[in-house]
């Protein structure tokens, strides 16, 4: 498998590790400024949050590769259990780490969050009346949904090998959709998110997408696509933010279909880059998106402590931008040379010498 097709997951997963961070640290500035000087609507400008749905079909698309191919197997219980052993040393150590040191930054601001530290640890924070995210540290919830996505993913797979992938898929993509229809009936004050519409079962179509993305490319049934496939996918993610902006204008149910906007240009974007989109493979082979790529875990895990107040005020200022980046960067150096990949050399960070 040529090392460019990997260079091009790793990139989009940069790519997507950024827009999170924009969303939580730039996005409020970023349509304050807008308004602020054409007085109109601040169009897409605060939906980097959909950088999560493209995490999500990226796991499904890395996972899966490995079965795919034939170097791992589902054969028996034992299989199962070894993956799912293999899948708790990747995550659970610096989920369990990050989410200790969240509740200390709790503590030391006088409001130690116990309950939410014990929702986050057995992966349920998904189920709290009151609060989407997580109090301890809000971006964990879809930390939850990767682990729960980690558990399923052996049953998908075999389910998946088992039947016609392609009604297999559109089993779990209609199911998902009925869920985030009914989730989005569901009484809750935010108006993009809840622990109904996307909990695991509302969103496992994201990364299902995913699995039958990878299973077609290792058999070679990709389309040999373009760069302007990959502009095509570009645009129908913009749609898709548009019509976030109109929500409410719309009927409620009509968000729970907002998602298949989302995996239709992230699905156009991946087979072209897998394909024959040399633009395409360029940008996204870059090495610093590359690198936040493989490190976008710990980038994940530590980014929403590191907002702080001052940070979303001025998030522009220099003072603000060197603090911010230079204490990410560092601290995301560490946890993933010591937790993540237990590396010998702090160089190999940046050589990109492990594969996440």
């Amino acid at each position: 498998m040529p090392t460019q097709r990997i260079d091009v997951i790793d990139g989009l997963r940069g790519l997507a590790i950024l827009m999170v961070i924009y969303q939580h640290g730039y996005s409020i500035k970023a349509r304050d400024v807008y308004t602020f000087f054409t007085g109109g609507y601040p169009w897409i400008l605060g939906h980097g949050w959909m950088g999560v749905g493209i995490f999500f079909i990226l796991s499904g698309f890395v996972l899966a590769i490995p079965f795919a191919s034939g170097r791992s197997k589902l054969a028996s219980s034992e299989d199962i259990r070894n993956f799912l052993r293999r899948r708790a040393k990747r995550l659970l150590p610096l989920f369990i780490f990050a989410a200790f040191v969240s509740y200390g930054f709790s503590m030391h601001a006088g409001a130690p969050q116990t309950r939410s530290l014990l929702l986050t640890l057995t992966t349920l924070t998904m189920f709290s009346k009151t609060n989407f995210f997580p109090l301890i540290n809000g971006p964990f919830w879809s930390l939850a949904v990767e682990i729960w996505f980690s558990i399923l993913c052996p049953f998908i797979l075999a389910y998946m090998f088992r039947h016609n992938i392609v009604r297999a898929l559109l089993a779990i993509c209609l199911f998902s959709l009925l869920v985030r229809i009914a989730g989005t009936y569901f009484p809750f004050s935010n108006l993009q998110v809840n622990p109904v519409k996307d909990s695991v079962f509302g969103r496992l179509d994201d990364f299902a997408i995913g699995i039958a993305v990878a299973i077609a490319f290792v058999k070679g049934k990709l389309p040999k696509w373009g760069d302007m496939h990959a502009f095509a996918g570009i645009c129908l993610i913009l749609g898709t933010a548009v019509l976030w902006d109109f929500q409410l204008q719309m009927p409620k149910f009509a968000t729970a279909f907002f998602n298949l906007g989302l995996q239709a240009g992230v699905v156009l974007i991946v087979v072209a880059a897998l394909g024959s989109a040399r633009f395409t493979q360029a940008v996204l082979s870059m090495w610093f998106l590359r690198l936040a790529g493989a490190m976008c875990f710990s980038l994940y895990c530590w980014h929403g402590l590191l907002i702080g107040p001052t940070m979303q005020a001025n998030p522009l200022k220099f003072q603000s931008i060197v603090s911010f980046w230079s204490a990410l960067v560092v601290i995301s150096c560490f946890s993933y040379r010591f937790i993540e990949f237990p590396m010998k050399s702090a160089r190999e960070i940046f050589l990109l010498k492990k594969a996440p």
